[in-house]
């Protein structure tokens, strides 16, 4: 799977990707990539840690680790061949699965649980960024002043009519049809 292919697929279900382009989604799936990596590798360690830890604490979990150790060695000596040293590690493996199986089942099950959270926490980092990183907008609207209040107006000459009658200087700083922010898309935080 390429990272565009990742990016799409780590993308969907995820409504705060779509305020950023495809360049920052795959700056934010390399990211979470990487964490999930270095989780995933700690996750592996610290049960391999618990396996020796328990093969201490239980003779029989030690003898069925010594078994599986001899049976794949045993298996891979009498193998001569590439074949047969394939066939060797086929038949070894049902003594293998289990101890695979509490490895990986545990480790994808962390890498599915965290992986949404990550992005999410990944997309907020960026957009700070982002929004730390911009011109100030403190310009927009500047020197029209105005009291919000509870009232509804039905059209937007009556909100006008409004603005421009609440403090003189209005009329000449209100432009009710020009653009206040020239954007294809505005965050509110």
């Amino acid at each position: 799977m390429d990272i565009h292919e990742r990016t799409t697929k780590w993308s969907k279900g995820i409504s705060e990707m779509d305020v950023l382009s495809l360049a920052e989604k795959e700056i934010v799936c390399n990211k979470v990539a990487k964490q999930l990596f270095a989780i995933c590798v700690t996750v592996v360690t610290l049960i391999l840690i618990a396996i020796i830890a328990s093969m201490f604490e239980y003779p029989w979990l030690l003898d069925y680790m010594t078994n599986t150790s001899n049976t794949v060695n045993q298996d891979l000596s009498t193998a001569h061949s590439q074949a047969g040293r394939a066939g060797g590690t086929m038949a070894s493996l049902p003594r293998m699965i289990p101890v695979l199986a509490a490895m990986l089942i545990p480790t994808m099950a962390v890498f599915y649980i965290i992986k949404k959270p990550l992005l999410k926490r990944e997309i907020k980092k960026l957009v700070e960024e982002k929004l730390a990183d911009t011109p100030s907008t403190d310009d927009v609207l500047t020197s029209v002043y105005w009291e919000f209040s509870n009232q509804e107006y039905m059209s937007n000459d009556a909100f006008t009519l409004d603005i421009i009658n609440y403090i003189e200087d209005n009329k000449a700083n209100w432009n009710p049809n020009g653009i206040a922010i020239n954007s294809r898309k505005v965050c509110i935080v």
